[in-house]
């Protein structure tokens, strides 16, 4: 489920809208984000990084592929 559906979903301020958190950002936000990190962590040299870097290639290929299943055949 992602976060902004739990974001929408989730009545937890009893009807009290000061607790209404900011948007969290967008796919393409989070790509540019997970992108600089994985060439930050490519230049790191141990077992962590190595793991960090594959995790970090793995969310932008999900993200690529959700993005892609939401288009419509035109």
């Amino acid at each position: 489920m992602g976060a902004k559906t739990l974001r929408e979903t989730r009545n937890d301020n009893n009807g009290d809208d000061n607790n209404i958190s900011a948007p969290g950002p967008t796919w393409n936000e989070a790509l540019q984000a997970a992108l600089v990190l994985r060439k930050y962590v490519g230049t790191i040299d141990n077992a962590f990084a190595h793991k960090l870097e594959v995790m970090l290639g793995l969310f932008r290929q999900r993200t690529c592929a959700i993005e892609i299943q939401g288009f419509k055949d035109t």
